[in-house]
């Protein structure tokens, strides 16, 4: 729990029509009485928010703390990111 909710920002994989959608958002855990649920907003337009309402698995994947580098950091050219 401590883990998720310090890094809340999550990948959230369904399926739709047989086909992986993914999606990156920020998610919150509840505890309602003695079980914890994730919630989360999706945009009206994200079409992944359908497989909720069907009751679809998804899996949501929580990575702990992260940060791009830039290829311009670098002195010198052709470094891979």
């Amino acid at each position: 729990m401590d883990f998720i909710q310090t890094n809340s920002f999550a990948t959230i994989i369904s399926s739709k029509e047989n086909k992986p959608i993914a999606t990156h958002l920020p998610l919150q855990i509840r505890k309602m009485k003695d079980e914890y649920y994730l919630t989360v907003h999706f945009a009206y337009g994200n079409p992944q928010w359908k497989a909720y309402k069907s009751k679809n698995q998804v899996l949501v994947i929580f990575q702990g703390p992260h940060s791009y580098v830039s290829s311009s950091w670098y002195s010198h050219g052709n470094v891979p990111t």
